[in-house]
């Protein structure tokens, strides 16, 4: 009997300790390198699970959660649906479309500055990208909008009215140029690219390009290329396309392709 209840006593204890909870050490903020690449990854929608990442360049060590190791007081971690990064003037603006807020860090080391609300009363704007130019960051919103945030207070200054849905943004010399989607209004979708002057912060015309245009990128000519999708799902679709925007006259290149399909076969 006396064996019997020392093997049970044995017993126990290898069970008990066996499912003891292992210690969880916290996660220890990182100081990076002079060099190094961010990385956003956007999660899933609703999920409240994006994250940024930051690769050290010298060591190639990869942080996956670097966001929350530098932050650990931003318990939430970094927010919902991060949908677009950039870099300037020293800080990294992301563009948290679902949270409704730009997450301002100090770019050297990731550390926490600020939120800056995109929410109009209790309403989500859907900020979707942005871009710094002339001392501002200009944040596109699906509430028709381009936001301009002042860099030094960290604060909405003021607001354009572009076309429906906007969605990509680039600066080309002394202009802004704007995707106009008009995605949440399907199938009347929208197929024009604002340009706004940046002295004046207004919008100067619409250049009509293709429906649902989407991305922009400027060539060493300051010229501006457009993609957009198009609309596949029409009685009869209509492919998706490639443009360029004159970045002198903000009119439209002859001579291109008309499609997508056709300009990479080109």
């Amino acid at each position: 009997m006396k064996q019997s209840l020392k093997l049970f006593a044995v017993l126990f204890i290898i069970v008990f300790s066996s499912c003891k909870k292992d210690d969880v050490s916290p996660l220890q903020p990182v100081i990076p390198a002079a060099k190094g690449i961010y990385v956003l990854s956007e999660g899933t929608f609703g999920g409240n699970n994006s994250k940024l990442g930051f690769r050290e360049s010298s060591t190639a060590t990869v942080y996956p959660d670097f966001f929350s190791q530098q932050n650990p007081s931003q318990a939430g971690g970094l927010g919902d649906t991060g949908n677009d990064m950039i870099i300037y003037g020293g800080k990294v603006y992301i563009v948290m479309n679902n949270s409704a807020n730009v997450t301002v860090l100090n770019a050297a080391d990731g550390n926490f500055i600020t939120r800056i609300s995109f929410l109009n009363g209790t309403v989500n704007k859907n900020p979707r990208y942005a871009v710094g130019a002339a001392g501002k960051v200009f944040v596109t919103s699906y509430d028709n909008t381009v936001s301009v945030i002042d860099t030094t207070t960290l604060t909405i200054t003021g607001s354009i009215t572009v076309g429906s849905n906007p969605e990509h943004v680039v600066v080309s010399g002394n202009r802004l140029y704007v995707t106009n989607s008009g995605g949440l209004n399907y199938p009347n979708v929208d197929s024009t690219v604002s340009v706004i002057n940046l002295n004046t912060l207004t919008e100067e015309r619409k250049v009509t390009v293709g429906l649902n245009p989407q991305r922009l990128a400027v060539n060493a000519s300051g010229d501006i290329w457009v993609t957009g999708y198009g609309d596949a799902f029409g009685a009869v679709p209509i492919p998706a396309f490639v443009k360029m925007i004159d970045g002198s006259t903000h009119q439209l290149i002859p001579g291109l392709p008309d499609t997508l399909e056709a300009a990479l076969r080109a």
